[in-house]
């Protein structure tokens, strides 16, 4: 630390090159001369403080704390400023130039924290890359914190407190922000105030209060959008601006007012950034377009329209982690593709919340066109027309998709061909239908038209309130019994009709006797019936089981599938569960004119046992990573030469993994064995991490879930974690170099062994058996083996 106070210096004056590092300047105190500075780089110097922390209190300085002017240029890397002064004594500010387009500063990671500096920079062209400027004044200063600078300022977090300005222009200066922050407050006249052909660009001031002047107005000031480092001040602007392949970024929220029924923008994306953009009516074409990260919401002030997002041929629409709002949608549909070639994709996290569209929620109206739901929601409430309609299109709700529709006049409604695909735990909801009857006429509160594909597999349900309507020319005849996985250890009970167009009229009861086969590896295989709603369940000794309704609350059901209720397996191990053949099995329905009892059995072939289940309940494991660090540092050999080992055992498992090049290498000083599928949860395992000249470690986890244990081989200062965040586990010693004698003491005879052998390498080829002596592994013994004995004396 340099102290400048009490010198009877006034100025410290530099006119070369030079550089100045690691070190603290205090200038408590220090009084510069009249127009003066504290440092006062003149001449055309080019000076670099590196590493290097301004301090002080009570200091005057009208040139501030740093003054670059003749053409100098001062480079500032990774320096500190704290800084408290008394009103009006440090006019100058902290770094100021004469001359703005030639007087330079570079600003590199630095951090100024301020207290009464009347401004922070002036007059001046900057290149400030990260760090962060708090500056505040009591009471408000006569002063702007930025006057007359240039240049840009990238990656940094930047507060004013009580100045006249936040930034003040007067001359063509031109500021570039870009990745940054400003907020400020209890400005006396203006957050910013530009005249003289100036500019500031890429910010907009974080304040409630914000206040700005431009004079004239050719600012960018509170920017609504950038692509790129390009700021707009207006959404407009931006869509106008994109070309092919350009990403357009909001920076605030927007209600644009946007041309209806002409291509809006050639941008590709429009990344929302957590804001929220506004539409306010229909029929807006977008082109090919991607919406990302934020919130739509519609409020659809006119009409007529058509949609709200209108596509065309081979113009792709997508929703990524995008919530969009429709509580009032008046036009026809939400989104339309209009001609073929063009899909709808709602994506990550996406929800689509949509009620009172007069068509549909999403049309799709051309040929080769698909919509895709994908771990996201579609909530379609009270419309006038169905939750999806398509036309010659494929449907696809995957990966936990959701659609709930309620009060709809059909839930998908297929015009022709197309095909529609509930998986991977996707769920369909559909309540309260309100339209034609035909148009549910085959599934669900679906309307499948000519040749339109149907599966529900991998765990997917469709639910739904309406039943397909039966008459003498569609009663089945032949039904069969069909188990549909919702995880692998449950599945739901179905009796459909074998014929897709057929239903199935008023089934009031069913029997079925079920058999559990289970190899002989399987532990404690066992299932369990269950029924569905308003089904009860009877089950004898001979697992013989007798559905039927409960006669209270529903008497029997009728449609396109009834579920019937569930089986659940227990225990772990691969199995088959089937319908045993025979006469027990049957299926009770009623016929359509009168309540004579119509029966379906196998023993007539009219009820289908099927192939029943071939599945597999895993043992559950958990992942357990071991981490094996040297921070006395070792190299990393071939297995056999560096002779250290993980062995994991317990629960009748037992394995062995070699440290070093060809078995398990080294990265960045460590070494990390990740077992994966193969400990059992809840089980206990010992991990043991042994090495020649090493301290065996032992370390005993019960892997309630996945683990993290760490070993090293030094002797730490304090207590650390062998397992994460396990307080019992803390050690200050585990795997620790030095342990030859085997006396679990680091002592005089573990340093006679290896100085016994100093001098000695070429282990790897001729004397391997000697490499307990070798604790760093670097083929020889010398002083650094004796040093890891000696740091870990008496341990």
């Amino acid at each position: 630390t340099i102290v400048l106070k009490d010198t009877g210096v006034t100025t410290v004056p530099i006119n070369k090159d030079i550089t100045i590092t690691n070190g603290k300047f205090d200038i408590t105190d220090f009084v510069a001369a009249h127009s003066n500075s504290i440092f006062d780089i003149y001449g055309g110097a080019e000076v670099k403080f590196e590493d290097v922390d301004f301090t002080g209190s009570n200091y005057s300085s009208s040139y501030g704390v740093i003054y670059a002017h003749e053409t100098s240029k001062v480079t500032l890397n990774n320096c500190d400023f704290e800084l408290d002064t008394e009103k009006d004594t440090a006019k100058g500010g902290v770094l100021k130039g004469n001359d703005y387009a030639n007087d330079k500063f570079v600003v590199n990671n630095c951090n100024f924290t301020l207290n009464n500096t009347s401004r922070v920079f002036a007059l001046m062209t900057i290149d400030m890359n990260g760090g962060s400027i708090n500056a505040t004044h009591e009471p408000i200063s006569e002063e702007h914190a930025f006057r007359n600078v240039y240049g840009t300022i990238d990656d940094a977090t930047i507060s004013f407190d009580n100045f006249q300005n936040g930034i003040k222009d007067t001359a063509n200066a031109a500021l570039t922000f870009t990745n940054s922050t400003v907020s400020s407050t209890n400005m006396a006249e203006y957050d910013l105030q530009l005249d003289g052909g100036a500019t500031v660009s890429g910010v907009a001031f974080e304040n409630t209060n914000c206040k700005a002047v431009v004079s004239p107005a050719i600012t960018t000031f509170a920017n609504v959008a950038s692509i790129g480092t390009t700021y707009y001040a207006t959404l407009e602007e931006a869509l106008a601006a994109a070309q092919a392949g350009e990403v357009i970024t909001l920076l605030d929220d927007v209600t644009p007012n946007l041309p209806r029924q002409s291509l809006l923008t050639n941008a590709e994306a429009i990344d929302l950034n957590n804001n929220t953009l506004t539409l306010n009516n229909y029929d807006y074409y977008w082109g090919p377009m991607t919406f990302t990260n934020g919130t739509i919401n519609v409020t659809t002030e006119s009409f007529p329209g058509t949609a709200v997002f209108w596509q065309f041929t081979d113009e792709d629409l997508t929703f990524d982690g995008v919530v969009v709002n429709a509580p009032d949608l008046t036009g026809c549909y939400l989104i339309n593709t209009d001609q073929g070639g063009s899909d709808i994709n709602i994506v990550n996290g996406s929800v689509i919340n949509v009620a009172n569209p007069l068509a549909a929620v999403i049309a799709s109206n051309g040929t080769n066109c698909s919509i895709t739901i994908e771990e996201s929601t579609v909530n379609a409430n009270s419309t006038g027309g169905h939750a999806i309609f398509a036309n010659n299109a494929t449907v696809n709700l995957e990966n936990g998709a959701e659609l709930n529709a309620d009060g709809v006049a059909c839930g998908i409604y297929f015009g022709a061909n197309g095909a529609l695909n509930v998986a991977d735990d996707a769920v369909v909801n559909i309540t309260n239908v309100t339209g034609d009857p035909d148009w549910n006429a085959n599934e669900d509160g679906i309307m499948l038209g000519t040749s339109t594909a149907y599966n529900v597999e991998n765990g997917a349900t469709v639910n739904a309130t309406i039943a397909k309507t039966v008459n003498e020319s569609n009663v089945a005849d032949k039904v069969a019994v069909e188990f549909r996985k919702v995880d692998e250890k449950t599945y739901d009970i179905y009796v459909v009709p074998t014929d897709s167009t057929k239903a199935i009229n008023r089934l009031s009861t069913a029997e079925m006797t079920f058999n559990l086969d289970a190899d002989a590896t399987s532990l404690g295989m066992t299932f369990d019936i269950t029924g569905a709603d308003n089904v009860n369940v009877h089950r004898d000794e001979n697992d013989h089981v007798l559905f039927n309704f409960n006669g209270v609350n529903q008497a029997d059901a009728s449609g396109v599938e009834v579920k019937l209720g569930k089986v659940t397996f227990d225990g772990y191990g691969t199995f088959t569960f089937t319908v045993v053949p025979g006469a027990d099995n049957k299926v009770q329905t009623a016929k359509i004119n009168d309540n004579i009892v119509n029966t379906y059995t196998s023993e007539a072939n009219t009820f289908v046992l099927g192939t029943g289940i071939s599945g597999e309940v895993k043992v559950p494991t958990q992942k357990l990573t071991i981490n094996i660090d040297f921070p006395n540092a070792v190299n990393d050999n071939v297995a056999a030469y560096q002779d250290m080992t993980v062995t994991v055992t317990g629960s009748n498992y037992n394995k062995e993994v070699k440290l070093g090049e060809g078995e398990t290498a080294m990265v960045d000083g460590a070494y990390e064995v990740v077992i994966e599928g193969e400990l059992v949860k809840d089980n206990s395992y010992t991990v043991t991490v042994s090495g020649a000249g090493y301290r065996t470690a032992r370390y005993t986890v019960r892997m309630t879930d996945d683990k993290i244990l760490n070993f090293w081989n030094n002797a730490k200062n304090n207590d650390a974690f062998i397992e994460d965040n396990e307080d019992s586990s803390k050690r200050k010693v585990t795997f620790l170099a030095g342990e030859l004698v085997r006396d679990n003491q680091i002592n005089i005879y573990d340093l006679s062994a290896v100085v016994s052998y100093f001098g000695e390498d070429n282990f790897a080829t001729t004397h391997p058996e000697y490499v307990k002596y070798d604790l760093n592994r670097d083929g020889k013994i010398d002083s650094k083996d004796i040093a890891y004995v000696l740091v870990s004396w008496g341990k």
